[in-house]
């Protein structure tokens, strides 16, 4: 009795445990459930038709743009025009996690303009939230693909996480693509005609002209990658819609455009319309000044005309209207000198030659430091050298006070460069940054007027001297590392602990694609990827982009090298697992010399990219193959890497086909120049004769040089 009721109670017991575990089940699936039906106040949103993003396609024709490529094209679009832009995922999480999407934006409270790309209905299109205006904009290459509901819905969920009361405007006057894969372009090219006002705030019945993009896509992409800036792309796409004959603009724009400016007192603005010139569309951009309205007009006096024009004329097919920054700015600082207002800084300019050291010491003593706008935009190393010379000015030996201004900077730097033994580049230097700073002086200290001393004789004689002597100066330049010096460093790494275990991918890194080590310091795991090439072996290469440090101020750029070593692969494929911010953190430029002093006491963190430059030469690269990877701004300075053309391979190459041209020279001379029958001959050119006639007329030698660079 007693066994068969403990097995009753056992067996109630797991059938309670049963019960409650099918329940627990049955209540954790239903709350599944409930999570992925659309529920709450964001339903619709939910709700919307956001299909998977286009795969990365680094701006190919005939594909759509991924999220990386707008993302990359409006990082460079914020950049130039202050106006932040959010992230492309953000409608697509919208759809998946109300709540996410809403935390995106919670840190762009503080913006009163905001970019905002939008993936619906496997389309891209544009909000852009004015808060000054309480409106968002939403610009669409293909109206009438998202319905004004949905759009609606969209700018309800943006005023909310922007906490802002908005109103939905669509803007109906766009361009509109000819086909199903350049919305990603059109969203691109709309951001920055809309941070730049050159879209009309609304026209309803304006029947939308469908456009081919032309040449834009590679224009983009350069744009996108720094090689050209917003201002070029802005003028090549306005040239092309001229081009095509297709206006942003109605007579009713232009007006309503030059009746805003009047309201805000911009009176200087400059017009772009499609002119004519040989029968051929153009685009034409005149200046002007707004002098009085009439009933549909406006009275316009221009630069390039001497009769003031009524505008907008009948027949006319007007591009933009924009205002006139430059004349704007030069007109208010006149008004506040005619009023007696206090400006930013003293407007006035004295020459070097006619003051003396004394009293530029007693103006900068008396003057009080301050911070102007335009300080900010200056670099920090300019500011900083900037205002160390002026500091130092007035620690000048009482000999030197007399003395004119610009005789006494000139005297002190060549006295001082004996002194300390300076090399005559340091020199120059030095007097460069003397006539900056001094030229800049009112923007650092009040009441101080700009002193101009690049005019005076004697500066220039000294300048000229100081670059005379610096150029003939062999450079002080690191030691090259050498490719056994880094094979050696590769396997002699093993035993590194965290985080010096990271200094063997770090050097080859930085060596395979000759980068400033302080530059690969600042990648992030996601700079690096590994695809397939799209050459004919179709072998496997490392790409990697440079967004951040000293080569990518000029833009960003990618360097594509082969696969890297298994250890350094594995390393960065972890880094991506791990989500790390940085790809090798905690180290610094000083850890990478200490662990290449290891093999050399000699080198320095700035070997690997000497070396790397000076290696390549000798795998057969040409100079302008070179420049893509150094990023120097010319061959020149890129051949100051190459111990200035020594160990440039072109000049290898060209030394030896000289060799080789000189021995067919001489061979043509051993043969006679009468015949057998006593009489002259004239004998063709020799092979050589042409081929060097040849190169020098294109500029070429087999090496793909330029022989101007001999």
């Amino acid at each position: 009795m007693t066994r068969s009721k403990g097995k009753q109670l056992e067996e109630v017991k797991s059938k309670r445990l049963q019960t409650r575990l099918e329940t627990r089940l049955e209540a954790k699936e239903l709350e599944e459930a409930d999570m992925k039906k659309p529920s709450g106040r964001w339903s619709k949103i939910q709700e919307l038709v956001s299909n998977d993003l286009p795969e990365k396609s680094l701006y190919a024709a005939g594909k759509m743009w991924s999220n990386e490529d707008l993302d990359l094209f409006l990082e460079r679009v914020s950049n130039q025009t202050n106006v932040p832009a959010v992230n492309s995922l953000f409608l697509y999480k919208a759809t998946r996690s109300p709540q996410t999407a809403l935390d995106m934006l919670s840190g762009f409270k503080g913006e009163t303009r905001i970019l905002i790309p939008l993936w619906i209905r496997s389309h891209w299109l544009l909000a852009g939230v004015d808060k000054a205006n309480k409106t968002v904009d939403f610009m669409d290459s293909e109206i009438g693909l998202v319905p004004v509901s949905e759009l609606k819905e969209v700018a309800s969920f943006i005023s909310s996480g922007l906490r802002e009361e908005l109103t939905p405007r669509i803007i109906r006057s766009l361009l509109q693509e000819n086909n199903s894969t350049d919305c990603g372009l059109f969203t691109a090219i709309n951001s920055i005609l809309w941070c730049r006002g050159m879209l009309p705030k609304r026209r309803q019945y304006h029947v939308n002209r469908r456009i081919s993009p032309g040449n834009m896509l590679p224009l983009a992409e350069m744009f996108a990658t720094g090689g050209i800036t917003m201002a070029q792309l802005l003028e090549r796409f306005l040239a092309h819609i001229a081009t095509i004959e297709a206006p942003l603009l109605a007579r009713e724009d232009v007006l309503s455009r030059m009746d805003e400016f009047a309201e805000k007192n911009l009176r200087f603005i400059k017009v772009g319309w499609i002119g004519y010139k040989e029968d051929s569309p153009t685009l034409i951009e005149w200046s002007g000044v707004l002098m009085k309205r009439h009933q549909k007009t406006w009275k316009v006096q221009f630069e390039e005309n001497e009769a003031a024009v009524w505008i907008p004329k009948q027949d006319y097919s007007y591009v933009y209207i924009v205002p006139d920054e430059d004349a704007t700015i030069a007109d208010t600082q006149a008004d506040r000198l005619s009023l007696k207002e206090a400006v930013p800084f003293n407007p006035a300019q004295v020459e070097g030659d006619e003051i003396t050291c004394a009293q530029v010491i007693a103006l900068l003593e008396k003057a009080e430091s301050h911070v102007t706008p335009v300080e900010q935009a200056m670099a920090y190393t300019t500011r900083t050298k900037h205002k160390a010379a002026l500091a130092s000015l007035r620690l000048f030996p009482p000999r030197y006070h007399q003395l004119s201004l610009t005789v006494a900077i000139a005297t002190y730097v060549i006295d001082t460069r004996k002194v300390r033994k300076w090399r005559h580049s340091t020199a120059l230097t030095t007097l460069a940054t003397f006539q900056g700073a001094l030229r800049l002086a009112p923007i650092y200290y009040k009441n101080v007027p700009s002193i101009i001393i690049k005019n005076s004789l004697f500066w220039k004689l000294a300048m000229r001297a100081a670059l005379h002597n610096s150029v003939a100066e062999v450079p002080e330049q690191p030691l090259a590392v050498k490719a056994e010096e880094v094979a050696l460093l590769m396997k002699a790494s093993a035993p590194l602990d965290p985080p010096y275990h990271a200094l063997p991918p770090l050097l080859e890194i930085s060596w395979m694609t000759a980068a400033r080590v302080g530059d690969a310091l600042l990648l992030s795991p996601s700079d690096l990827s590994f695809a397939k090439a799209t050459n004919e072996e179709g072998a496997w290469q490392m790409n990697v982009r440079f967004r951040r440090g000293k080569t990518a101020r000029r833009g960003q750029y990618v360097i594509a090298q082969p696969m890297p070593s298994a250890d350094t692969r594995e390393y960065v494929l972890k880094a991506q697992r791990e989500n790390q911010y940085w790809l090798f953190p905690g180290l610094e430029t000083s850890h990478m010399t200490a662990f290449l002093r290891t093999v050399n006491p000699a080198l320095e963190s700035r070997s690997i990219r000497r070396g790397r430059l000076q290696h390549l030469p000798k795998l057969g690269c040409t100079d302008s193959e070179l420049l893509q990877v150094s990023r120097h701004a010319n061959i020149p300075m890129l051949r100051r890497y190459l111990s200035f053309g020594v160990d440039s391979g072109e000049n290898s190459r060209r030394a030896f086909r000289i060799e080789k041209l000189e021995q067919q020279f001489n061979e043509q001379q051993k043969q006679p120049l009468v015949s057998l029958e006593g009489q002259q001959q004239i004998l063709p050119a020799p092979k050589w004769s042409n081929e060097l006639s040849h190169n020098w007329e294109t500029g070429s030698d087999d090496s793909s040089g330029s022989m101007s660079s001999m």
